[in-house]
């Protein structure tokens, strides 16, 4: 009986022991060497918490947005924009360029009225030629063909700026029917037009006989003198336009 007094004495005793130490509190420069590791891994100062991380990554990408993107040169007008970027041969020492140009010469009333009917089309197919790193220049081509007409029709049924007879237009994806002509759609015809001038840069850049180039130019001369005039320097021009 005394030994089971004994015991509940110690333990009561022990008890008092325990409830009688100071309880272990972190003292702030303990706390404060914890959290600055902390904060330096997360990328914050010291004293900061990881509330404020979310802001710093908000304000980061606001910062790379306000940041001006790079563009290409911008040009004001798209006529300056043409001429800057020439990079065909001119062949200003050829007689039939030197007879073209002495007609524009002579004829600027119709090339104001030409570059007039042109503002509305001339941006678009300058913009499908950049992309397609084809030469500006192909852009004066419907001068040519329609004086940048889009209802242009000529006696052998060619329609549209860039003048596709109806065969050659189906050819290349233009539909035509009593309500629609993708030849005078000027978005649909001037990329069947490109793809034409494409195929046909390839096929006159492979290394033909003579005799097969001087048929084609007979071909081409029996419908169009103005075209087999234009046969030697295209033969030539060929391999710039890549």
């Amino acid at each position: 009986m005394l030994k089971t007094r004994l015991f509940l004495l110690a333990i009561i005793f022990a008890l008092s022991a325990c409830s009688s130490l100071p309880s272990q509190q972190p003292s702030p420069k303990s706390v404060n060497s914890v959290q600055e590791p902390v904060a330096k891994s997360v990328g914050l100062n010291a004293g900061e918490t990881e509330i404020a991380e979310p802001q710093r990554v908000a304000e980061q990408q606001q910062t790379e947005l306000e940041q001006p993107l790079a563009t290409s040169p911008a040009y004001d007008d798209v006529w300056r924009r043409i001429r800057e970027q020439l990079k065909l041969n001119r062949h200003l020492d050829k007689g039939t360029v030197k007879a073209r140009l002495k007609w524009y010469a002579r004829h600027q009333a119709y090339l104001d009225r030409v570059a007039e009917r042109a503002t509305p089309y001339l941006f678009h197919i300058v913009e499908t030629l950049e992309q397609r790193n084809m030469p500006l220049e192909l852009a004066l081509l419907p001068i040519v063909e329609s004086a940048y007409h889009p209802f242009a029709y000529s006696r052998s049924h060619a329609s549209g700026i860039w003048q596709f007879i109806p065969g050659t237009g189906r050819n290349y994806g233009l539909k035509q029917n009593w309500w629609y002509d993708g030849r005078r759609d000027i978005v649909a015809a001037t990329d069947a037009a490109l793809n034409y001038l494409e195929k046909l840069n390839k096929f006159l850049s492979k290394d033909l006989p003579a005799g097969f180039v001087m048929a084609f130019q007979k071909t081409i001369s029996k419908n169009t003198n103005e075209v087999s005039s234009l046969i030697p320097f295209l033969v030539e021009e060929t391999s710039e336009l890549t």
